[in-house]
This record gives C-alpha cells, sequence and structure tokens, in this order.
C-alpha cells in the first residue's frame, strides 16, 4: 500500500472535491508556498509575490518564473524493484539528455524549411549590404 502525503492546507476544503484533486492541489501548494533558493545569490529566501513573479528577500532581487517554482523540477524514474527515485537536474542539463544526442542548435535548425527561407532571406540581404558599402566606396 503506497503512503499518501498529509494534506496539509488542503485540508479547508473538507469533504468536498474527492481525495485526488485535493492532494493533487496540497502538492502544488507546498512547493509554491516554500522558500526557494536565488539563482543570483543562492540563499534561500526567494517567495512568490504573484503567478510567475518571485522576490528574494535577501540581495532584493526580483525575476520571473514558473507559475508554482521557479524551475521545474525534472523526475527521473529509475526501474529497480519497483522504486521511484527523484532527481532534480538544472535547466542546462535538460538540454544536453534531450534526443538531439550533440547536435548544435544550429544544425538541428537547418532542416527547417523556414529556417532555411530565413537563412536565405538574411544571405541576400548581406550581399546587397556589401554592394552598397562597395559602391559608397567609390562614389567617396
Amino acid at each position: 500500500m503506497v503512503k499518501i502525503e498529509k494534506l496539509g492546507s488542503a485540508k479547508r476544503f473538507g469533504a468536498r472535491y474527492g481525495s485526488k484533486t485535493k492532494h493533487k492541489f496540497a502538492k502544488i501548494e507546498k512547493e509554491q508556498r516554500k522558500r526557494h533558493k536565488c539563482p543570483y545569490c543562492n540563499n534561500v529566501k526567494v517567495k512568490r509575490v504573484a503567478v510567475g513573479i518571485w522576490h528574494c528577500r535577501k540581495c532584493n532581487a526580483r525575476f520571473t518564473g514558473k507559475a508554482y517554482s521557479i524551475a521545474k523540477p525534472i523526475v527521473l524514474e529509475e526501474a529497480s524493484k519497483g522504486e521511484k527515485s527523484l532527481e532534480r537536474l538544472p535547466k542546462a542539463n535538460l538540454e544536453e539528455s534531450s534526443s538531439r544526442q550533440g547536435k548544435t542548435d544550429l544544425e538541428e535548425m537547418q532542416g527547417n524549411e523556414h529556417f532555411d527561407k530565413k537563412q536565405k532571406l538574411f544571405d541576400e540581404f548581406q550581399s546587397e549590404k556589401t554592394e552598397l558599402e562597395e559602391t559608397k566606396e567609390e562614389v567617396a
């Protein structure tokens, strides 16, 4: 049998809305209301001001983030003996662990037809710009 976390502040709903919904709400609200680590001064002093707006009480920095947390936690599941382990990875590692398998952003975009059109227009603009500069030099 799986142990369910206590409801915490979601007890205020009483017998309404169902157990699953209240537990999901309690988990989100607990994450939202806890103090977070500041990305600027690395102190655990950040509180939520409004949806997506966070304020560090130590360095007085205001910045944007996710609605309920500063950064989205990444859940990694290992299938060892039916146990699940949770790890938090920084956002930078998310890109490395994606399905790109070592491709740079430019290499990944080059197959995109919209990118190819924009690249062609940019190249034409650059060539016209250099021609214009050459004609200015000839006139002067």
